[in-house]
């Protein structure tokens, strides 16, 4: 007779059934040689029912070896069974079941641990990864470079108006930003849609998240492999409109929503704007802010732009509202 964990290594599909059932109280489908055997190592342990979450000498559980060993079938054995804990996390590394089978690419149990409903997706280990973090550092490009692209300085008296060129440049995070994956490339958006703030193309209501289509300048050559990594660097919300600031070198503010009192700055006062547009600005917006009828924006010289309206005197300026960009002095 042979240990859990031998068992384990060994493929032995039979025995596993054996420790479940003394685990649960069962011994009808087990011999009387196993029981005794089982139950010799119930009493050096002290307990009455076998622990199918016990460890080994590493801090592993049945279920981590399984997984590490990609015993596919005795993970189904172990997964299905309701004594078995799949959150339990190991003592070396801090890795539930999830963890190593998504680390070691172990996909086939990944899909069955997900399958368990008592699974708790947001345990982190002893690095505060959880195990889907944990499985996108093992794939490259998983968390695109944030850029951004300006203009070349060809001399001290300023750039080349006749022949721009632009400069990709990398911009560096803490770790602590890294840690919290600032940016992204897909925006999902869902719920009620009465003021079009959702960005897709029509106005009915999302009950699931659905993709929102971004028109970027950047984005527009028909040579996919020469179109320049982008990442949605901010994104905010009112009542009647919805901004987004992307890692555009132009224009990477988009907006749609009302557009009534010009809330939107696209110089139109639009009811209806459906999906995201860039707002024209000659500058490009490092911070953007919304309020229930206006809308501030912040560029990278320092400069601040208000739009809307100006019922209570919040853009700054005297105008009762603006449908474009005003600076603010």
């Amino acid at each position: 007779m042979t240990t859990l964990f031998k068992a384990i290594r060994n493929n032995d599909i039979q025995l596993l059934n054996y420790y479940i059932d003394v685990s649960t109280g069962d011994h009808h489908n087990v011999n009387k040689q196993d029981i005794q055997f089982i139950q010799q190592q119930l009493r050096h342990s002290g307990s009455k029912h076998y622990d199918l979450n016990k460890r080994s000498v590493n801090g592993r559980t049945a279920l981590h070896c399984a997984v590490t060993w990609n015993r596919v079938e005795i993970s189904r054995v172990l997964i299905n069974c309701s004594s078995v804990n799949v959150n339990l996390r190991d003592r070396e590394n801090g890795w539930t079941a999830l963890h190593r089978a998504l680390y070691m690419g172990n996909i086939e149990i990944a899909r069955m641990l997900l399958t368990r409903e008592d699974i708790d997706l947001s345990i982190k280990d002893w690095e505060g990864l959880d195990a889907f973090e944990l499985y996108n550092s093992t794939i490259s490009d998983t968390f695109p470079k944030e850029q951004i692209q300006l203009k070349k300085i060809d001399n001290e008296f300023g750039s080349n108006d006749l022949d721009e060129q632009w400069q990709t440049y990398n911009i560096q995070h803490t770790e602590d930003e890294i840690k919290v994956g600032k940016g992204g490339t897909d925006l999902y958006t869902w719920g009620h849609n009465t003021n079009y703030v959702l960005g897709h193309a029509d106005s009915e209501n999302r009950v699931r998240p659905e993709r929102v289509n971004l028109s970027l300048s950047s984005q527009q050559s028909s040579f996919i492999m020469t179109r320049p990594t982008f990442v949605i660097e901010s994104i905010a919300m009112s009542k009647y409109h919805m901004a987004i600031l992307t890692s555009e070198p132009q224009q990477n503010l988009l907006v749609c929503g009302f557009g009534r009192g010009g809330r939107l700055g696209t110089g139109k006062e639009l009811d209806t704007q459906f999906t995201l547009i860039p707002v024209q600005c000659s500058e490009r917006i490092a911070s953007v802010a919304l309020g229930r009828d206006h809308t501030i924006a912040i560029t990278v010289s320092g400069n601040v732009f208000t739009f809307g309206q100006n019922n209570f005197g919040q853009l700054g300026n005297r105008n009762i509202f603006y449908l474009i960009f005003i600076i603010v002095y």
